[in-house]
C-alpha cells in the first residue's frame, strides 16, 4: 500500500467578515459568531492605520 500524501499547503484564511459573519448568524451558530468576533477585534486592531491609509491613498489619487 502506497503511504497517503498530505498536503503541505495551508489552508487560505477567512476573511472575518462578509459571508463568514452573515451565514454564522444566518446559521444562529453561537460558537462560531464568537470566534468570527474575536477574530474581527484582533484583525481591527491589528489594522488600525488601514482608514487613514486608505483616506491618504484616495486624497492622492484624487489630487490629479
Amino acid at each position: 500500500m502506497a503511504a497517503k500524501k498530505t498536503s503541505t499547503k495551508a489552508a487560505a484564511p477567512v476573511p472575518p467578515y462578509g459571508a463568514p459573519i452573515n451565514d454564522a448568524i444566518k446559521r444562529g451558530d453561537r460558537a462560531e459568531m464568537r470566534r468570527l468576533l474575536t477574530t474581527a477585534k484582533k484583525t481591527l486592531k491589528d489594522n488600525a492605520n488601514l482608514a487613514k491609509a486608505v483616506a491618504k491613498l484616495e486624497a492622492a489619487l484624487n489630487k490629479g
